[in-house]
């Protein structure tokens, strides 16, 4: 599963395949997550060129819109970023997915 997030991985943002665990510092949970999205997308993109021996089977990467989850629980931890988040919840609240409904979209591509 990807996410819009994975568009912030540039120069910046970079995968660094020497640090992954972060065990050289440069720890940011932002950063952290658009890595992983990206590296959902690069994944999926070197399984369809290299085709998987022995597997029946097909390989998806999948962006299920925007959901409201407990993602952003830990990242709320500045006052800005909580009133930008209270600001913002009737937009969240009517525009977003649930979760039920977020995973709908995961399903679909597996089942």
């Amino acid at each position: 599963v990807s996410s819009m997030a994975h568009m912030s991985v540039n120069k910046s943002y970079d995968i660094d395949f020497n640090n992954l665990h972060y065990q050289h510092g440069g720890y940011d949970s932002f950063a952290s997550y658009s890595r992983s999205k990206k590296a959902n997308i690069l994944l999926q993109n070197s399984s369809e060129k290299n085709d998987l021996v022995g597997v029946d089977g097909t390989v998806v990467c999948l962006h299920p819109g925007a959901v409201r989850t407990e993602l952003q629980r830990n990242y709320l931890a500045s006052w800005w970023r909580k009133a930008l988040s209270a600001l913002f919840y009737p937009v969240i609240l009517f525009t977003f997915k649930n979760s039920t409904q977020g995973a709908q979209t995961n399903l679909y591509c597996t089942l």
